[in-house]
């Protein structure tokens, strides 16, 4: 969608819910953020101490239709989750049910790590600052239809390097912190952490059940998936319920002000104290180098218990952003001058960054930086993934074709982390099933088959079959990851099956 075209579709639905004549500048720096990053749909509220005293709702549900995004919109908010589940944790340690130095395997005897001292040493504060030193496990998670369990069992063959002195960040052991509130409160992670904090903040729009239903007035989520003309397309939500500890919440910027009014609160609201403030406070310190942020004059970068550490003018702010599966958001707090802010979208992009910095200067009375100028740059450009496309499209050698019959590529492939992946032949296609995704594969060179979603709505990849020495089907290659073998009845492979 062109960026005129868009820009008719969204500034007409601009509207502030709290509107005054000081925050005009403010609303157009934000209206032209919207505009120059592309966004569809984005809530934001600013809370100063116990009262949103801003807010900006403009944009579209789902860009295919016409129904205005408002503080009662229901978001997504990824991976923002983990502060929930942090605070879940924080309230088992309050009522004395555990410690942030017990050991996994504690609660979770069968936990095991590929290092059996990392295996017997890693502890809940490790697991909350991302410290354990795994490496990249989307893999196991994203469309394999294992359960909560069964993703963090995945993890005996993860490679492991420098536990405790980098920064390796997990979701799925923030599944194992789920398993552990569930095995300790005796509750599931979704009934504890709705029972315990979205409904004891009123949070009535707000839901930790990946797998209820959504109201009318929800996002879609968006992606620029359509990558050879470059154009932004609905997505499907790709998180899975499996992942929820890690981020499976939904709610509002309505509902989010409630929370930062919590933690702005030292964790008391209405007299009641959801959370010790000592708490908050043990989880807002420093346990380990993190990524860099976009910050304004930034002294350093860190990750605490579940929430990311930096500054912003000299200023302390903890926040955390999510995204993936086209939906970003962003909450960040700023307790030193009393201040919060929540950014909702429905796109996968920084421009959550550029909204909170903007509010930010705004409220503190700074010199404003032009974060368009500054983050945009480090976005996915439409034009250079439409270049990209066309480069893939190019590299295609025609006239190719595979070396075997269609039914031999047939089979379970599976790999000793990551599970199975099957390909069945229906009507001289070939599918590729993993999980509840489902693919429809088309020859593309050799032996390497184009890959397209049922759904069309989370892009695509390539699947390159290898031919073993007996000239059959051995082994595939997806996700840019190999060791998917084939599943034979008999197998001299160890391993492998």
């Amino acid at each position: 969608m062109s960026k005129m075209i868009l820009l008719f579709l969204i500034l007409p639905l601009s509207f502030s819910g709290i509107r005054a004549q000081n925050y005009y500048q403010l609303e157009t720096k934000l209206d032209k953020i919207q505009m120059e990053f592309s966004i569809p749909g984005v809530s934001i509220a600013v809370v100063r101490g116990n009262k949103v005293v801003y807010e900006f709702n403009s944009g579209l549900l789902d860009l295919t239709k016409q129904d205005s995004v408002s503080n009662e919109t229901v978001y997504p908010i990824a991976s923002a989750t983990k502060t929930f589940t942090a605070m879940g944790i924080g309230i088992l340690l309050d009522q004395g049910k555990l410690n942030l130095q017990d050991p996994i395997v504690k609660f979770l005897p069968w936990f095991k790590l590929n290092d059996d001292y990392v295996t017997k040493n890693i502890t809940i504060r490790d697991l909350l600052s991302h410290r354990s030193g795994l490496s990249s496990e989307g893999l196991i998670y994203m469309g394999s239809g294992f359960d909560r369990s069964e993703t963090v069992k995945r993890l005996r063959d993860m490679p492991i390097s420098n536990f405790r002195s980098s920064f390796a960040y997990s979701n799925i052991l923030y599944n194992a912190l789920g398993l552990i509130i569930e095995q300790v409160s005796g509750l599931s992670w979704e009934d504890f952490i709705q029972i315990n904090v979205l409904d004891a903040l009123d949070m009535q729009n707000s839901t930790s059940d990946f797998e209820r239903p959504t109201t009318s007035n929800t996002v879609t989520p968006h992606r620029f998936i359509d990558y050879e003309n470059g154009q932004i397309k609905s997505a499907s939500e790709s998180f899975p319920q499996s992942n929820a500890p890690a981020g499976g919440i939904r709610s509002t910027s309505s509902d989010m002000s409630e929370y930062i009014k919590l933690l702005l609160n030292n964790g008391i609201v209405n007299l009641d104290t959801i959370v010790q403030p000592g708490t908050i406070k043990e989880f807002w310190e420093p346990h380990i180098r993190s990524w860099d942020y976009w910050t304004r004059e930034g002294s350093f970068s860190a990750y605490g218990l579940g929430w990311f550490l930096t500054d912003y003018a000299t200023k302390r702010i903890m926040f955390h952003p999510g995204g993936g599966g086209g939906v970003t958001s962003l909450i960040s707090l700023m307790p030193s001058e009393d201040i919060g802010v929540v950014v909702l979208t429905n796109l996968d992009s920084w421009s959550v960054f550029a909204f909170t910095n903007t509010i930010y200067d705004h409220f503190l009375k700074l010199e404003p930086y032009d974060w368009i100028e500054i983050i945009k740059p480090q976005e996915e450009n439409p034009d250079d993934l439409a270049k990209w496309y066309s480069e893939f499209k190019n590299g295609r050698i025609e006239s190719t074709v595979p070396t075997l019959d269609l039914v031999e590529y047939c089979g379970t492939f599976r790999h000793k982390t990551f599970g199975d992946v099957t390909i069945e032949l229906v009507n001289n296609v070939l599918i590729l099933k993993r999980g509840k995704y489902i693919s429809d594969l088309s020859h593309w060179h050799y032996d390497t088959f184009k890959s397209i979603m049922r759904n069309k709505k989370v892009g695509f990849d390539t699947i390159t079959f290898y031919i073993g020495s007996d000239g059959t089907v051995d082994e595939l290659m997806i996700w840019d990851r190999k060791e998917f073998f084939k599943v034979r009845e008999t197998s001299s492979r160890a391993g492998h099956n």
